[in-house]
Protein backbone atom coordinates (compact mmCIF):
# COMPACT_ATOMS: atom_id res chain seq x y z
CA UNK A 1 0.00 0.00 0.00
CA UNK A 2 1.04 3.56 -0.49
CA UNK A 3 1.39 6.10 2.27
CA UNK A 4 -1.72 7.92 1.10
CA UNK A 5 -3.87 4.80 1.28
CA UNK A 6 -2.52 3.99 4.76
CA UNK A 7 -3.43 7.45 6.02
CA UNK A 8 -6.98 7.11 4.77
CA UNK A 9 -7.38 3.69 6.39
CA UNK A 10 -6.11 4.96 9.76
CA UNK A 11 -8.62 7.78 9.58
CA UNK A 12 -6.04 10.52 9.42
CA UNK A 13 -6.85 13.38 7.08
CA UNK A 14 -4.71 13.62 3.98
CA UNK A 15 -3.15 17.07 3.60
CA UNK A 16 -3.16 18.52 0.14
CA UNK A 17 0.30 19.28 -1.16
CA UNK A 18 1.26 22.92 -1.00
CA UNK A 19 3.17 24.54 -3.86
CA UNK A 20 6.48 26.25 -3.23
CA UNK A 21 4.83 29.64 -3.71
CA UNK A 22 2.07 28.74 -1.27
CA UNK A 23 4.61 27.58 1.29
CA UNK A 24 6.61 30.79 0.85
CA UNK A 25 3.47 32.90 1.32
CA UNK A 26 2.50 30.95 4.48
CA UNK A 27 5.93 31.50 6.02
CA UNK A 28 5.96 35.17 5.01
CA UNK A 29 2.55 35.85 6.58
CA UNK A 30 3.79 34.58 9.95
CA UNK A 31 6.50 37.23 10.13
CA UNK A 32 4.90 40.62 10.80
CA UNK A 33 8.08 42.60 10.14
CA UNK A 34 8.41 40.99 6.72
CA UNK A 35 4.79 41.83 5.92
CA UNK A 36 5.27 45.48 6.95
CA UNK A 37 8.40 45.65 4.78
CA UNK A 38 6.53 44.11 1.85
CA UNK A 39 3.77 46.72 2.18
CA UNK A 40 6.32 49.55 2.29
CA UNK A 41 8.09 48.21 -0.82
CA UNK A 42 4.79 47.87 -2.66
CA UNK A 43 3.85 51.44 -1.69
CA UNK A 44 7.17 52.84 -2.91
CA UNK A 45 7.11 50.98 -6.20
CA UNK A 46 3.41 51.65 -6.71
CA UNK A 47 3.85 55.35 -6.09
CA UNK A 48 6.76 55.40 -8.54
CA UNK A 49 4.77 53.67 -11.25
CA UNK A 50 1.68 55.83 -10.74
CA UNK A 51 3.56 59.06 -9.92
CA UNK A 52 1.57 61.34 -12.25
CA UNK A 53 -1.65 60.18 -10.58
CA UNK A 54 -0.46 60.01 -6.96
CA UNK A 55 1.77 63.08 -6.66
CA UNK A 56 -0.05 66.19 -5.41
CA UNK A 57 2.04 68.57 -7.57
CA UNK A 58 4.32 68.35 -10.58
CA UNK A 59 7.93 67.76 -9.61
CA UNK A 60 8.97 70.79 -11.68
CA UNK A 61 6.29 73.24 -10.49
CA UNK A 62 7.96 76.18 -8.72
CA UNK A 63 6.57 78.73 -6.32
CA UNK A 64 9.38 81.08 -5.34
CA UNK A 65 7.22 82.69 -2.64
CA UNK A 66 7.06 79.40 -0.71
CA UNK A 67 10.72 78.40 -0.70
CA UNK A 68 12.19 76.40 2.21
CA UNK A 69 8.88 75.95 4.03
CA UNK A 70 8.56 73.21 6.57
CA UNK A 71 5.95 70.47 6.48
CA UNK A 72 2.38 71.74 6.27
CA UNK A 73 -1.05 70.62 5.11
CA UNK A 74 -0.27 71.81 1.58
CA UNK A 75 3.25 70.35 1.41
CA UNK A 76 3.60 67.30 3.65
CA UNK A 77 7.40 67.17 3.39
CA UNK A 78 7.88 70.90 2.91
CA UNK A 79 9.43 72.69 -0.05
CA UNK A 80 12.94 73.22 -1.38
CA UNK A 81 14.69 76.52 -2.17
CA UNK A 82 12.69 76.98 -5.36
CA UNK A 83 9.34 76.25 -3.70
CA UNK A 84 8.96 72.79 -5.25
CA UNK A 85 6.96 70.24 -3.28
CA UNK A 86 9.35 67.69 -1.76
CA UNK A 87 6.73 64.91 -1.50
CA UNK A 88 6.08 65.13 -5.25
CA UNK A 89 9.79 65.04 -5.93
CA UNK A 90 10.24 61.97 -3.72
CA UNK A 91 7.33 60.18 -5.43
CA UNK A 92 8.67 60.98 -8.89
CA UNK A 93 12.16 59.87 -7.87
CA UNK A 94 10.76 56.42 -7.03
CA UNK A 95 10.39 55.97 -10.79
CA UNK A 96 14.18 55.87 -11.01
CA UNK A 97 14.23 53.07 -8.45
CA UNK A 98 11.73 51.07 -10.49
CA UNK A 99 13.70 51.51 -13.72
CA UNK A 100 17.06 50.65 -12.16
CA UNK A 101 15.66 47.61 -10.35
CA UNK A 102 14.06 46.16 -13.47
CA UNK A 103 17.18 46.86 -15.55
CA UNK A 104 19.50 45.25 -13.03
CA UNK A 105 17.33 42.17 -12.64
CA UNK A 106 16.86 41.67 -16.37
CA UNK A 107 20.42 42.44 -17.46
CA UNK A 108 22.33 41.03 -14.52
CA UNK A 109 20.65 38.01 -13.03
CA UNK A 110 18.58 36.77 -15.93
CA UNK A 111 20.84 37.39 -18.89
CA UNK A 112 24.42 37.66 -17.66
CA UNK A 113 24.20 35.21 -14.76
CA UNK A 114 22.42 32.49 -16.72
CA UNK A 115 24.66 32.91 -19.77
CA UNK A 116 27.84 32.67 -17.69
CA UNK A 117 26.44 29.73 -15.72
CA UNK A 118 25.44 27.84 -18.86
CA UNK A 119 28.84 28.49 -20.44
CA UNK A 120 30.62 27.43 -17.27
CA UNK A 121 28.59 24.27 -16.87
CA UNK A 122 28.79 23.31 -20.55
CA UNK A 123 32.51 23.92 -21.07
CA UNK A 124 33.76 22.94 -17.61
CA UNK A 125 37.48 22.73 -16.90
CA UNK A 126 39.49 25.93 -17.06
CA UNK A 127 36.54 27.97 -18.43
CA UNK A 128 34.51 27.04 -15.36
CA UNK A 129 37.43 27.87 -13.08
CA UNK A 130 38.03 31.29 -14.69
CA UNK A 131 34.33 32.29 -14.62
CA UNK A 132 33.92 31.21 -11.01
CA UNK A 133 37.13 32.97 -9.85
CA UNK A 134 36.13 36.22 -11.58
CA UNK A 135 32.74 35.87 -9.92
CA UNK A 136 34.46 35.37 -6.56
CA UNK A 137 36.52 38.52 -7.10
CA UNK A 138 33.43 40.59 -7.88
CA UNK A 139 31.59 39.09 -4.91
CA UNK A 140 34.45 40.01 -2.57
CA UNK A 141 34.44 43.70 -3.55
CA UNK A 142 32.16 45.98 -1.54
CA UNK A 143 29.56 46.98 -4.11
CA UNK A 144 28.61 50.37 -2.66
CA UNK A 145 32.21 51.55 -2.50
CA UNK A 146 32.84 50.35 -6.07
CA UNK A 147 29.76 52.17 -7.35
CA UNK A 148 30.80 55.39 -5.63
CA UNK A 149 34.32 55.12 -7.10
CA UNK A 150 33.01 54.37 -10.59
CA UNK A 151 30.46 57.18 -10.42
CA UNK A 152 33.10 59.68 -9.28
CA UNK A 153 35.50 58.51 -11.99
CA UNK A 154 32.92 59.30 -14.66
CA UNK A 155 32.28 62.75 -13.12
CA UNK A 156 31.07 65.38 -15.58
CA UNK A 157 33.10 64.15 -18.53
CA UNK A 158 30.45 61.63 -19.49
CA UNK A 159 26.86 62.38 -20.40
CA UNK A 160 24.23 61.28 -17.88
CA UNK A 161 22.74 58.62 -20.19
CA UNK A 162 26.10 56.88 -20.41
CA UNK A 163 26.47 57.06 -16.64
CA UNK A 164 23.02 55.50 -16.19
CA UNK A 165 23.88 52.63 -18.49
CA UNK A 166 27.23 52.04 -16.80
CA UNK A 167 25.84 52.15 -13.28
CA UNK A 168 22.92 49.82 -14.03
CA UNK A 169 25.18 47.36 -15.81
CA UNK A 170 27.66 47.44 -12.93
CA UNK A 171 24.84 46.95 -10.44
CA UNK A 172 23.73 44.02 -12.56
CA UNK A 173 27.24 42.61 -12.49
CA UNK A 174 27.19 42.19 -8.72
CA UNK A 175 24.02 40.08 -8.75
CA UNK A 176 24.72 37.28 -11.27
CA UNK A 177 27.56 35.62 -9.35
CA UNK A 178 25.20 33.44 -7.36
CA UNK A 179 23.00 32.84 -10.41
CA UNK A 180 25.90 31.70 -12.59
CA UNK A 181 27.23 29.43 -9.85
CA UNK A 182 23.76 27.85 -9.41
CA UNK A 183 23.23 27.36 -13.13
CA UNK A 184 26.72 25.88 -13.61
CA UNK A 185 26.10 23.33 -10.88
Amino acid sequence: MTAGATDVIRGEPVRPSVSATGLLWQRLRRKWLAMISLVVIILIYGSGIFAPIVAPYSYTQQNLDRGLEGPSADHWLGTDRLGRDMLSRVIYSARTTVVVTVTVILSGSLVLGNALGLLSGYRGGWVDAVIMRVGDIFASLPSLMMLILINSAFSERVKSATRWCAVTLLLGRYGPDHTSASVAA
